[in-house]
């Protein structure tokens, strides 16, 4: 039984999938996360995510390629978060969201060991 989604919005710009998340509803993906998110195999299957992680007022993000690293917005990230519809919008439940933080912890255990 599915008992709430954590929606996401994939756009098309220059021949990538963007996926653009609110993560200020309660889920910030780590590494883990965003590489399972990018996997086309196992996730969604992306070319790169945007996080929104500021307020109305006083609104920022943050880029990550597919392997999880963080960059600097591009031009076709701006683009991106200039657009106001959206291409597809998709749902993870709270599931996957599940199985995503576990990804991340068992991430971060293994990298401070």
């Amino acid at each position: 039984m599915v008992t709430g989604m954590f929606s996401a919005k994939i756009y098309h710009m220059e021949q990538q999938e963007i996926l653009v998340l609110d993560g200020t509803q309660g889920f910030l993906p780590g590494t883990a996360a965003i590489q399972r998110i990018c996997s086309r195999g196992l996730g969604v299957g992306l070319d790169r995510v945007i996080l929104f992680t500021g307020t109305e007022q006083h609104p920022s993000f943050r880029a990550y390629t597919t392997d999880g690293v963080e960059t600097e917005l591009t031009s076709a990230d701006m683009r991106v978060l200039a657009r106001s519809q959206y291409d597809i919008e998709v749902r993870f439940t709270n599931y996957f969201i599940g199985v995503l933080r576990e990804l991340d912890a068992a991430a971060e255990e293994q990298a401070t060991a």
